[in-house]
């Protein structure tokens, strides 16, 4: 039922009148000065009518709707489809009178149907819908599905204007949209109230599910890959399981490891690729006795193997053991190249050997071609290092991706480094009072940290239970550098086995990040002395380890003028990828006047053109950022403008589905928002008070809905068609 009304107050009426009786006898008394003048007749009807219209304006004129309470209200019924309904832990008594459990849609599909909401008899209409329904036309799509509560009560709101009550049935879980509390303040204005059936149990399924699983970009033929992963255990009691990492057709990877019930571990595997090429591995975990949900005990990884040289420099100012015995542990590695430079004013000192330099490398070309830089008992000082020669190690390491090892010494040489540009590098604070380190008679060991337990730089051995006792019982050393503490956001990997200051046990073993590359700092000089009864066995596996990890930024992606790689190397969906590259032109100069783009294809095969920034230094170092938002297989092929060269380089996003089979249920959000509008929850086996409540819910008040007119186009005509006439009828009648 419509009707015309004023919305404006009694006093603004009246106000209203009074000036609308002064208009009227001001155009009578205008009239009558004209002596009753026919076109002065007409400008004062055209003002009348023109004020006549304002005061109605000021009346605040409108067209009120009133719906009566007789019409049917509606009830609309929201149904959660979203994939974690498929969780089977509604609890019912099957034929032959045994417990048993269903999966949440399951039990809405059979207990809600039209017979249940007949009973709400015929003043009601029951309006059925449901929400959150997984895309399952590609598997990208399905994985970035999930329920927005907010979004299917808001819907509900906007699409039934006498609504009466809202029902949702599901499991409370919500990963998509805004809180749905917001929805809830929208109903309490209405005075909608909610209802809701949370549907599952509160509590988790035993399970035992891979949450988490991750492996570098790309390994090297005959060397480790660390493949992390993180179990969540959901049973209630711990369990030991034994992780299985296999290639189709190879020699699976084995490990046991103790689950905590009700936690998450993480651990790791490392496996060996020996053939060039991409494979795929699968990572396993058994199904335990008593364990419902099967499907998320197994994920696959995608990972690549290549064959690669490395380039490396040692720099030392003696040949002392230490320098002779890494030189010759790397010498003899088939995937690395060897140079070697000694820095010492002592002409007495006979140098020399393959792949020996005569002087540091004196410019940008030559020094870029280092992917790892190992820095001995080195510091800025003459005879030595210069300030440019340092600033250009640290401009290698930030904006090139290279390595470098600091390796002090007895002579306290590194300690001049402090105050010289890789004094940032450094990743330990050193004693300024102590140069030359601590020296002692007996020899002391190194203890690996629990960080360094699970790193892969300090796997000496192919049984992981035994390697923290492969390096308890490593030939001790004699002497340790000036070390106080390490430096935050470090990490630790080994530290004085015996001796501690106020700050804690010496740390040894620490590395870090530095910009785009990576540092280590060994406190010891008596790594040769490893070689003790077995040999090579574990100093050259130490150093090879260390050179390929320092390495592996650099390789990613790499040409004759050009390299490109990117952080992290296994991202998830959501992750903003850090690009660089390094260019240079056509003599093998870092590129200064040039550019580099990057071609990205999604894996829906969309492709995108990023424009890489210049860093500032120089080098050839370029810089962008890209997000990636869909789970698969994403490729990146980077063009220098200087060469037209081109590399190129294939990330996996490994994506996981935001909905999840066999959480708990959360009726907690269903109970807020019953609590602001004033509804209730139930359980899915009390559904007859839900009737109940429905049924015995109060006819609504008549709902008025007003639409002012002073706001509509036709209105605003009006009043500019009055106000023209009125302005052309006073010219014709000849006022100003």
């Amino acid at each position: 039922m419509s009707e015309f009304a004023f919305a404006a107050n009694q006093t603004t009426v009246t106000i209203t009148l009074f000036v609308l009786a002064g208009f009227l006898v001001l155009a009578w008394l205008t009239w009558h000065r004209s002596e009753y003048s026919r076109r002065t007749l007409l400008v004062e009807i055209l003002r009348v009518a023109l004020v006549v219209l304002a005061c109605l304006t000021i009346l605040q004129p409108e067209i009120r709707t009133t719906v009566n309470p007789d019409i049917k209200q509606t009830i609309a019924v929201l149904i959660d489809e979203s994939k974690s309904m498929q969780t089977a832990d509604v609890a019912i008594t099957d034929s032959e009178g045994k417990p048993a459990a269903i999966t949440r849609a399951e039990f809405v599909e059979q207990r809600v149907n039209e017979e249940l909401w007949n009973e709400l008899g015929e003043n009601s209409s029951v309006v059925v819908e449901s929400f959150a329904r997984p895309d399952e036309s590609s598997p990208e799509a399905t994985n970035s599905s999930g329920t927005n509560i907010n979004s299917a009560i808001t819907t509900a709101l906007e699409r039934n204007e006498n609504l009466r009550a809202v029902v949702m049935l599901g499991d409370g879980d919500w990963n998509l949209g805004g809180n749905p509390i917001q929805a809830g303040a929208s109903m309490l204005a209405r005075g909608v109230p909610f209802f809701g059936v949370r549907v599952g149990s509160d509590q988790r399924l035993p399970d035992i599910e891979i949450t988490a699983a991750s492996a570098p970009a790309f390994g090297i033929v005959g060397d480790k890959m660390q493949i992390s992963f993180t179990i969540r255990n959901s049973m209630t009691e711990a369990v030991d399981v034994v992780i299985t990492l296999a290639e189709g057709g190879g020699r699976p990877v084995n490990k046991t490891i103790t689950l905590p019930a009700l936690r998450e571990t993480s651990d790791s595997l490392f496996w060996t690729p020996t053939n060039e090429g991409e494979t795929t591995l699968t990572l396993d975990v058994p199904v335990q006795p008593g364990e419902l949900l099967t499907e998320n005990n197994t994920r696959k990884l995608k990972v690549s193997a290549r064959k690669e040289s490395i380039k490396v420099l040692v720099i030392d100012s003696l040949p002392r053991w230490e320098y002779r015995f890494i030189r010759n542990a790397l010498y003899r590695d088939p995937g690395v190249t060897v140079n070697s430079l000694l820095l010492n004013s002592d002409k007495s000192v006979k140098v020399g050997g393959p792949g020996y330099l005569k002087e540091f490398p004196g410019d940008l070309k030559d020094l870029s071609t280092y992917d790892v830089i190992f820095l001995g008992d080195v510091g800025v000082k003459e005879g030595q290092l210069t300030e440019d020669q340092a600033d250009l190690l640290k401009r290698l390491v930030e904006q090139q991706a290279s390595g470098l090892v600091f390796i002090p010494g007895r002579l306290g040489n590194q300690n001049s480094l402090i105050d010289s540009p890789l004094g940032s590098l450094l990743p330990v604070i050193l004693d300024k009072d102590k140069p030359r380190g601590t020296s002692a008679g007996d020899p002391s060991s190194i203890a690996l940290t629990s960080t360094g337990k699970q790193n892969l730089l300090t796997i000496l051995t192919r049984d992981e239970k035994a390697n923290p006792g492969v390096w308890k019982n490593l030939p001790g050393f004699y002497w340790y550098a000036p070390i106080l503490k390490a430096k935050a956001g470090t990490n630790v990997l080994a530290v004085h086995g015996t001796i501690k200051n106020s700050l804690g046990r010496i740390p040894l073993l620490v590395t870090t990040t530095a910009g785009t590359g990576k540092v280590l700092y060994l406190g010891i000089d008596s790594a040769w002395r490893w070689r003790r009864g077995v040999e090579d066995l574990y100093h050259y596996r130490f150093w090879g380890q260390v050179a390929r990890w320092m390495s592996y930024q650099r390789k990613m992606a790499e040409g004759e003028r050009l390299r490109f790689f990117l952080n992290p190397a296994t991202p998830e969906p959501g992750t903003t990828l850090t690009l660089n590259a390094n260019a240079y032109d056509e003599f093998g100069v870092p590129l200064k006047d040039g550019s580099v783009t990057v071609d990205v294809t999604n894996p829906q095969g969309e492709i995108r053109r990023i424009d890489m920034a210049p860093s500032e230094g120089g080098f050839g170092a370029f810089f962008s950022s890209f997000e990636v938002t869909l789970p698969g297989e994403y490729t990146f092929v980077a063009k220098s403008s200087a060469t037209s060269e081109t590399v190129t380089t294939q990330v996996l996003v490994q994506g996981q589905s935001i909905e999840k089979i066999g959480q708990p249920a959360r009726g907690d959000v269903f109970q807020e928002l019953a609590t602001i509008t004033q509804g209730s929850v139930t359980s899915t086996a009390d559904l007859p008070s839900l009737i109940e409540s429905l049924t015995n819910l109060r006819p609504r008040s008549p709902i008025v809905k007003s639409k002012p007119l002073q706001f509509t186009w036709w209105w605003l005509l009006t009043f500019t068609a009055l106000a023209s006439g009125f302005w052309i009828a006073r010219k014709w009648d000849g006022k100003i």
